[in-house]
């Protein structure tokens, strides 16, 4: 697929509604064990970008940091990483790099479901924040996020 050909499909495409952006933010944050591999700070690369679907569009992401440790080594920055990933998302599905960078958020651990359950507290610190609460932060982080990203490619 080319630019033109990928601006065209996707922009002949419904918006996502909120509801929508919502419920896969919700399957994404029950997705895999690769919350595991991310630290307390908003670390974990991610790029999310739209693929046409018929009349509409599905999302998808990339994590730069699930490369293999061989990959890795063939990068001394996470810069000249995130480059790479861009060039393959562009080579691969033809999608302009501005919509791919503007794809691009740095997210925690805490986007997983895993910690909206925990009752304890985060700390013994009471003034800090709960699990729950950084898992809450989390997940309408990146709810907007896709909203703007949506509103970037199809209009406000």
């Amino acid at each position: 697929m080319n630019t033109e050909i990928y601006l065209s499909q996707i922009r002949n495409s419904n918006k996502l509604s909120s509801e929508s952006i919502h419920q896969f933010v919700q399957s994404f944050s029950n997705a895999h064990s690769w919350y595991k591999h991310l630290s307390n700070e908003r670390n974990g690369t991610f790029f999310f970008y739209f693929l046409p679907n018929d009349s509409d569009f599905i999302i998808k992401y990339t994590w730069s940091n699930s490369l293999t440790k061989s990959w890795d080594d063939n990068y001394v920055s996470e810069y000249e990483r995130d480059e790479a990933m861009i060039k393959n998302i562009m080579l691969e599905y033809s999608i302009p790099r501005e919509i791919i960078e503007c794809g691009k958020i740095k997210l925690s651990r805490y986007i997983h479901n895993s910690f909206s359950t925990v009752m304890k507290s985060y700390s013994e610190n009471q003034a800090r924040k709960s699990l729950v609460e950084l898992h809450h932060e989390e997940f309408v982080f990146l709810e907007q996020h896709l909203n703007k990203l949506n509103d970037f490619i199809l209009g406000a």
